[in-house]
């Protein structure tokens, strides 16, 4: 065990002046201290463990451990947290018994077992479906909107149930999808409005000119 002059302490490690080094090769080094033996910061508590495959590496190369800055920030991965926990690299709670039932495929960065509880979450979409209020967007007719659910039984671009309970399904998907769905029914019903008051006028000029008619 070791200490350097910014407090830290070292098993398999040792200051040589500037940097803590691992002191036998192929032998894990643990370090922990106040402050970045690096650049000697004292506002981090770290923990760092290493392993290098020669001695006199100079640990800290790349971290791979914990720190706690006097504000309360913790980062796992990182030694400059930007928040209470600022983890670098994947995080996994429960991934065994939450990806048994999931083939889609999708490389989870962060998979939890269980119900999640939260005020508020903000999800980055791409492609958002404003583009179907474009004057070239090919809106389903509604007759071939009607053929297409009498035989599927789901909406055009939605995934069924069956697909739904096998893989479930991307939040973020069905918020761009179910506003997709919103927005096109917007067309729909400003279409049938439209029809609606062509109608309406044709109705009155027919009215118009029965009365006309009945009138001589």
């Amino acid at each position: 065990m070791t200490f350097n002059e910014y407090g830290f302490m070292g098993f398999n490690a040792y200051w040589d002046g500037s940097n803590m080094k691992n002191m036998y090769a192929n032998r894990a080094s643990v370090t922990m201290g106040l402050g970045d033996a690096r650049v000697g910061i004292p506002e981090l508590f770290v923990i760092n463990v290493d392993e290098q495959s020669t001695s006199n590496a100079t640990i800290f190369g790349t971290f791979k451990g914990m720190c706690i800055s006097t504000v309360g920030d913790m980062g796992v991965g990182t030694l400059a947290p930007e928040s209470k926990l600022h983890v670098f690299g994947d995080v996994t709670i429960g991934v065994d018994r939450c990806t048994a039932s999931v083939s889609s495929g999708i490389n989870y960065r962060l998979s939890v077992d269980g119900a999640i509880f939260a005020k508020e979450i903000w999800v980055k979409v791409s492609d958002w479906a404003d583009y179907v209020f474009d004057p070239n967007y090919n809106l389903m007719p509604l007759a071939d909107l009607q053929d297409f659910v009498n035989e599927n039984r789901h909406l055009p671009g939605v995934p069924n149930a069956e697909e739904v309970a096998k893989d479930g399904i991307s939040v973020s998907e069905v918020q761009k999808n179910l506003l997709l769905k919103v927005e096109e029914l917007t067309l729909y019903i400003l279409q049938l409005s439209k029809q609606n008051e062509t109608l309406q006028q044709e109705f009155a000029a027919i009215k118009k000119q029965l009365s006309a008619q009945s009138s001589k």
